[in-house]
């Protein structure tokens, strides 16, 4: 399951960037996208899944 993935993938920073990045990884994957195409609010779609790729 994703979810059980991404919390792993929390450690560091400020609540509200964990926070967006777990957002950032759950949107990808229900709208099921390619990273790339990932919205600018989540910041630069590399460094989510740099942090992802780290973790996993």
């Amino acid at each position: 399951m994703i979810f059980s993935r991404v919390v792993k993938a929390v450690s560091g920073g400020t609540t509200a960037d964990n926070r967006l990045f777990v957002e950032a990884v759950l949107y990808r994957d229900q709208a099921d996208i390619p990273w790339r195409d990932l919205p600018t609010r989540f910041t630069d779609w590399k460094n989510v899944h740099r942090q992802l790729r780290r973790c996993c």
